[in-house]
């Protein structure tokens, strides 16, 4: 009998511990990476950031950036940015 308790002990904790590993996973992974998606619609692709250096520094604006982006094949990219953390600066253009 003490066998039995013994076995079921350790299932328990062992499936306990599974359970929580699996929480954890699916925290960590993207939903889509997790198999979250919903039936029949596809998963959102990942964002893509291109950064490039604008011809004249004071052109590195969020009002300037998308135009250095359309300039450099990436069209209609309105959440572009400037890059202060390089030097020189860099206008960063979001895309999918």
């Amino acid at each position: 009998m003490s066998l039995v308790r013994i076995s079921m002990a350790t299932f328990v904790y062992l499936t306990a511990a599974l359970f929580l590993a699996l929480a954890i996973i699916s925290c960590i992974l993207s939903p889509c990476q997790a198999g979250n998606c919903i039936p029949g619609k596809p998963c959102k692709p990942t964002r893509k950031v291109a950064c490039f250096v604008p011809s004249q520094s004071r052109r590195c604006s969020r009002y300037e950036c998308p135009d250095v982006c359309s300039e450099n094949g990436i069209k209609g990219c309105k959440a572009a940015y400037c890059n202060i953390k390089v030097i020189p600066y860099e206008c960063c253009c979001p895309y999918y």
